[in-house]
């Protein structure tokens, strides 16, 4: 498969995409764990760490809302109303994250891993800032 050479601006954001994969995960993780979860205070950790995760979504919607040059195409063509619904503090509305997830390993694959990682140590400080 031949790798794409991606734009400045597309691994600009290379760090913050991985920031909230791995936040996407942590997402799924705990809405899993909310539906096995056994104990009252289990449960109750689960929903306040649901509570954040959500607002964190909320923000990254309205951050790629203000930084898309078409707010109609990224709201309708690019799913942005599931990264609205992902921001609604409720258990398993994180599941509207899956196809962000999807994309974002898709920007990854085709970024290729040595232009990820060339991302990565190019921008220490804000690699640092986003983890």
């Amino acid at each position: 498969m031949h790798k794409v050479k991606l734009d400045e601006i597309d691994m600009k954001w290379a760090n913050y995409e991985i920031f909230i994969l791995l936040i996407t995960v942590l997402a799924l993780f705990n809405d899993l764990l909310i539906l096995l979860a056994a104990g009252d205070d289990i449960n109750d950790v689960a929903f306040a760490v649901n509570f954040i995760l959500s607002f964190i979504f909320l923000v990254d919607f309205f951050a790629r809302l203000r930084h898309t040059p078409s707010k109609k195409q990224y709201f309708l063509r690019e799913y942005g109303w599931l990264d609205l619904i992902a921001g609604i503090p409720l258990p398993f509305t994180n599941l509207a994250r899956i196809p962000r997830l999807v994309r974002t390993i898709r920007f990854f694959r085709r970024a290729g891993s040595r232009e990820i990682l060339r991302s990565i140590t190019s921008n220490r400080a804000e690699t640092a800032l986003i983890f």
